[in-house]
């Protein structure tokens, strides 16, 4: 997002208050932390403002075709990359779900997988999960990006304790 995006965000999601020139040091701190990232973006803005529509593609090889939008290019990839990781890792679920028998894939939102067991096979189920959404991921991105899946366990999506 551009700096004004950053300052709407830092102020409603997080109650903090960025001036103009403090939302482009963050910015500019970022880019010089992540500066393949910053290559990307600059290529991507090139390519569109000199063809006037790209194609997209996630890791899989999915694509999007006509993307006319600078925040599409740079989110259709990333986003649908992630969407591909989580439809892996239901796949994997699936085939080895007899090491948790007794769980039950109950909802799919977003990036979160909500899944039931009996209390007393909470944390095998947890791990089950864990260990699966973790290989999926690792499939498309290799060992070079960390991944890092977080279970909850309570008596509900809230996450309410047993």
């Amino acid at each position: 997002m551009g700096a004004g995006g950053l300052r709407r965000y830092a102020a409603s999601q997080y109650h903090v208050a960025l001036t103009p020139a403090e939302a482009e040091q963050h910015r500019g701190r970022f880019f010089r932390t992540y500066p393949g990232l910053q290559r990307w973006h600059r290529q991507t803005a090139r390519r569109l403002e000199q063809e006037g529509i790209v194609e997209t593609r996630t890791l899989t090889g999915r694509r999007q075709l006509a993307v006319k939008h600078f925040p599409v290019a740079l989110n259709s990839p990333v986003q649908g990359s992630g969407a591909d990781g989580l439809k892996l890792a239901l796949a994997r679920l699936y085939h080895h779900r007899e090491e948790a028998p007794e769980a039950r894939l109950m909802a799919v939102i977003h990036d979160e997988v909500v899944a039931e067991a009996p209390a007393a096979r909470a944390e095998q189920t947890a791990a089950w999960l864990t260990r699966h959404m973790t290989a999926a991921v690792q499939e498309l991105v290799g060992e070079v990006v960390p991944i890092v899946v977080e279970t909850t366990i309570g008596q509900d999506w809230a996450g309410s304790p047993l």
